[in-house]
C-alpha cells in the first residue's frame, strides 16, 4: 500500500470515528434507492453488494427486509467503518449479512458474484472513478443491476463550489479527503463504457443559494423531470449488465 493510499485510509478512519454509529439510512439517496427497488423486483433471494457502505445502516436495512435476500455483503474502504458496522449487527444474529474491507477500485470478490450492486455517494471520493465503475460491472452477474448515486456538480451546488474556489476556500463534502466534481453526463458515459446498459436515471435536489446562508431546496424546480434531472444534485442511475 503506497503512502497516498495509507494517508487517505487514515483520514477516512478518523472521519468515521468522529461520526460514530450510523443508526438510520434516511438520506435522500437511500430514500431514492428504497423507492426504486420494488420496480426492480425487490431483493428476495438475491445476492447484494453495497460498496462504500460506511457504518452499515443501509446494508443492515437490506439484510433485514422480508422476504430476505440470499446474501448481503456490506463493504467499505475504511476498517473503522466496518468495525462500527459490525457493532450494529451484534444484536441482529441470523441476518444474511457479512462485512468486508474493500477498495472499490480493486474489489476482492469474484467475477459475476452479485445480482444487485449498490454504490451510494462513493465514486466521487476515490482516485479513479472510472476504474471503480469497471469493478462494479465486473462483480455483477449477467442480468444483474447496478444502483449508483453520486453528487452532480452541473448544478447550482457546482456554481457554489466554483464560488468557494474563487474565494480561496476549500470545498469538501463533510470533510472527505477526495471530492471529484462529477457531472451526470460524464458518469452515464462511464457506466456505458464499463459495459452496462443504462435503464433510467432520476435526480433530486435543486437548490437556491444566497451568500452567507445555507442552500435552500426548491422542490418545484424538479419539473419538468426529463429536463431538470440533468441539473439535480442527487442523481440515481439504474443500469443492467447484458
Amino acid at each position: 500500500m503506497n503512502q497516498g493510499v495509507q494517508d487517505s485510509l487514515a483520514k477516512y478512519d478518523q472521519w468515521h470515528q468522529q461520526l460514530g454509529l450510523e443508526l438510520e439510512c434516511n438520506c435522500v439517496w437511500h430514500q431514492m434507492v428504497k423507492a426504486a427497488l420494488p420496480a426492480l423486483g425487490g431483493i428476495a433471494d438475491r445476492t447484494l453488494l453495497e460498496i462504500g457502505c460506511g457504518r452499515g445502516a443501509m446494508s443492515l436495512w437490506l439484510a433485514s427486509q422480508l422476504p430476505r435476500p440470499r446474501r448481503v455483503v456490506g463493504a467499505d474502504f475504511s476498517p473503522e467503518a466496518i468495525r462500527l458496522a459490525e457493532r450494529l449487527t451484534e444484536s441482529s444474529a441470523g441476518l444474511p449479512i457479512t462485512w468486508s474491507v474493500e477498495d472499490i477500485q480493486a474489489i476482492r470478490q469474484p467475477d459475476a458474484s452479485f445480482d444487485l450492486v449498490l454504490s451510494c455517494e462513493t465514486i466521487e471520493h476515490v482516485p479513479d472513478p472510472q476504474k471503480a465503475l469497471r469493478e462494479l460491472a465486473r462483480v455483477l452477474r449477467p442480468g444483474g443491476t447496478l444502483l449508483l448515486t453520486f453528487p452532480n456538480y452541473f448544478s447550482t451546488i457546482g456554481l457554489y463550489r466554483i464560488y468557494s474556489f474563487l474565494r480561496g476556500r476549500l470545498f469538501t463534502e463533510e470533510g472527505q479527503p477526495i471530492n471529484h466534481p462529477l457531472r451526470t453526463s460524464e458518469v452515464l458515459r462511464w457506466v456505458r463504457e464499463a459495459g452496462l446498459n443504462v435503464l433510467e436515471f432520476e435526480a433530486r435536489g435543486h437548490f437556491l443559494l444566497w451568500p452567507g446562508r445555507s442552500p435552500r431546496e426548491i422542490r418545484w424546480l424538479e419539473h419538468p423531470q426529463f429536463l431538470m434531472r440533468w441539473l439535480g444534485f442527487h442523481p440515481l442511475v439504474i443500469a443492467k449488465k447484458p
